[in-house]
């Protein structure tokens, strides 16, 4: 009986697990301009990342185009001290990933850059977080090369 629920259970996960590959290997995306130059910090994490996806710099060329915005909080000292929590998200984005055919929406997504209040906290902040982790996401989502 329990190895009955657990194929009964992983049966019904692989159509989830499956729906997460949503584009196509090396399918060609758009990406267009961004608050805060985010869209130049994407496409170089993209080309970092090695995620295999055609970028193209003309939309009419693309498959899927590629939209977002960040948004910076104002730091205000007021409620800024010592018994605040530690972490805290100074920057947040937002992607989606449109079909261009259809226009369908096909990923959305929203990141915080985990910002801090610490003084000597090491790393990338802002925008270029933002890009990584959006653009980790995105590697996700991107199916397998085609074997061969």
């Amino acid at each position: 009986m329990r190895y009955l629920i657990a194929v009964l259970t992983m049966a019904m996960t692989l159509p989830v697990l499956a729906r997460d590959k949503v584009l196509p290997y090396e399918a060609s995306i758009y990406i267009e301009d961004m608050e805060g130059d985010l869209d130049t910090y994407i496409r170089a994490q993209m080309l970092k990342k090695s995620v295999p996806l055609k970028i193209v710099m003309d939309s009419e060329k693309a498959t899927y185009i590629m939209t977002g915005e960040a948004t910076e909080k104002e730091k205000r000292r007021w409620h800024e001290g010592f018994l605040t929590p530690g972490r805290r998200d100074l920057t947040n984005g937002t992607i989606q990933v449109l079909d261009k055919v259809t226009g369908e929406l096909i990923i959305a997504e929203a990141v915080g850059d985990g910002g801090s209040n610490w003084k000597f906290q090491v790393g990338k902040r802002g925008n270029a977080r933002l890009a990584q982790k959006i653009v980790s996401r995105l590697k996700n989502s991107v199916q397998e090369k085609p074997k061969n």
